[in-house]
């Protein structure tokens, strides 16, 4: 549905995703926790005592197992650079996993067998991650984006819910006491649903859809029957040719595939936890590259939640992002079209945490903008360029990866770096902590034509002012020559 190879069409047919992040990276989709997608057991007596995860540090573990016989089958991946990516509640599931992984040797079922592998960075879309501050965004975000005023029917009813999650987080005094999540706050976006319903051309009831605010849909689903890919895979995976490809064991493994299975919700209650928000500064404190991307038509899991978030959260000795925050504009190059522009999205970055705020999409960034979201795992990659235009700093991506030999196996690098022509990757950093920063730097004139693939185009930052001062130089000494050639010649 969102950055695989293959899409479903209506009929349950595969065809390639052209913006699948394939292009970019190898890619493992895994269904987890237990219970889910391919990973669900029959309903049988003699599955019935299979149990599910009932917290995250469960589920965490069980992934590190996952990861253990995943490396025995496939030693080769184990020298690959590894991103652990996901979307919405994995803002949950990422943190959780990445943290038990480090702290592996904690872990008795953990310590005598996990090999030693690179994990080098996080990458979440739209993440539920402090489930707290990002509910107390709700109502400000629905105002700023013209969901309701307070003219609004029931505004006063939501507004008085609003302060009471408010209420309830202010007597919490520790993060010992906190909650995983508070109800007070959980009735937050169910009452700006119901205040916010309208009449569809039937005259039934509709609400708005959670996860893309612009769209609608039947109460009480609100977004859950969207996007309608989702019966597609549900055909697809139906189909028996389809899991013997797959290599399903039909002898325990659950005869339908289903996109969400309410046992498996209704077990983690993560009772006695604290939500990952509370696990994200250590893990960049501990040399983690993470990378939060946001679609700005999201209302579950909007930008003004993650931004608050990351406001209030203390890292490398400072609150949120510091004035050293690097911010860059986004754009998103076609070769299509005369190289066709499209304004991407914003970035910043500060102290290895990266926000990127993608423009007119959905909770499902991919699923929106497949071509668009493959700049995001190039931002991961540092596999972009870096246009400087007066003082601003823009970011470009584009649909083919400007320096194809990025990907090439460990055994070629002696190879590729003995080749005097290739792109140099330059750090930018401006302080000791941004030293594994790299980026294309790509310096041009709008007016003037040049060509992406000249790699005399590319310059190397760090000698960029050594160059301009041997241009100065040069241009002087030339000036000086030719002015006692003219003066000789007057003589």
């Amino acid at each position: 549905v969102e950055s695989g190879p293959l899409r479903i069409d209506p009929k349950g047919n595969a065809y390639l995703n052209k913006g699948s992040w394939s292009s970019r990276a190898d890619m493992v989709f895994v269904d987890q926790p237990v219970g889910t997608g391919f990973s669900a057991m029959k309903s049988s007596e003699e599955y019935k005592d299979v149990p599910l995860d009932d917290n995250l540090n469960d589920v965490a573990v069980h992934f590190a197992q996952f990861l253990i016989n995943y490396f025995q089958v496939f030693p080769q991946d184990i020298k690959k650079k590894i991103i652990l990516a996901g979307e919405s509640y994995a803002g949950q599931y990422i943190p959780f996993i990445a943290t038990t992984l480090l702290n592996y040797q904690d872990y008795p079922e953990l310590k005598d067998n996990m090999p030693t592998f690179e994990l080098t960075a996080l990458l979440i879309g739209n993440g539920w991650i402090d489930p707290v501050t990002q509910s107390l965004a709700y109502l400000p975000f629905a105002i700023d984006n013209h969901l309701v005023s307070t003219d609004t029917p029931g505004f006063n009813d939501l507004l008085n819910i609003h302060e009471s999650c408010q209420k309830k987080v202010n007597d919490i005094n520790t993060q010992e006491d906190e909650q995983f999540s508070i109800q007070e706050c959980d009735n937050i976006i169910n009452k700006l649903l119901a205040i916010t319903k309208t009449k569809d051309e039937n005259n039934k009831d509709q609400c708005l859809n959670v996860y893309n605010y612009e769209l609608k849909d039947s109460v009480p689903e609100c977004g859950m029957n969207w996007p309608a890919d989702i019966s597609y895979v549900t055909q697809f995976f139906s189909n028996r040719k389809v899991r013997d490809a797959l290599h399903i064991n039909e002898d325990w493994a659950a005869e339908n595939w289903i996109e969400c299975r309410a046992d498996v919700m209704n077990h983690m209650d993560n009772k006695g936890a604290t939500p990952s928000i509370h696990l994200l500064p250590n893990l960049l404190e501990n040399g983690l590259n993470i990378v939060l991307f946001n679609g700005d038509k999201d209302l579950i899991c909007n930008n003004k939640g993650i931004t608050d978030m990351i406001q209030n959260m203390k890292w490398g000795g400072e609150s949120g992002f510091s004035n050293s925050v690097q911010n860059y504009d986004w754009t998103f190059r076609s070769f299509d079209n005369n190289q066709k522009e499209a304004a991407a999205g914003q970035v910043m970055y500060d102290r290895n945490l990266t926000f990127i705020n993608v423009y007119n999409a959905s909770h499902m960034v991919p699923h929106d903008k497949p071509l668009i979201s493959t700049g995001i795992v190039d931002i991961v990659l540092d596999n972009v360029l870096l246009e400087s235009i007066g003082k601003r700093q823009i970011l470009v991506s584009s649909e083919k990866p400007y320096n194809e030999d990025f990907f090439d196996d460990d055994e070629d690098e002696d190879e590729d770096n003995d080749n005097d022509d290739e792109v140099e990757k330059t750090p930018t950093n401006n302080d000791e902590d941004d030293d594994d920063r790299y980026y294309y730097y790509y310096y041009y004139d709008h007016e003037a034509d040049y060509d992406d693939d000249d790699d005399d185009a590319m310059l190397r930052v760090d000698d960029y002012d050594s160059r301009k001062g041997l241009i100065f130089t040069i241009f002087f000494v030339v000036l000086f020559f030719g002015i006692i050639a003219i003066r000789t010649a007057d003589r």
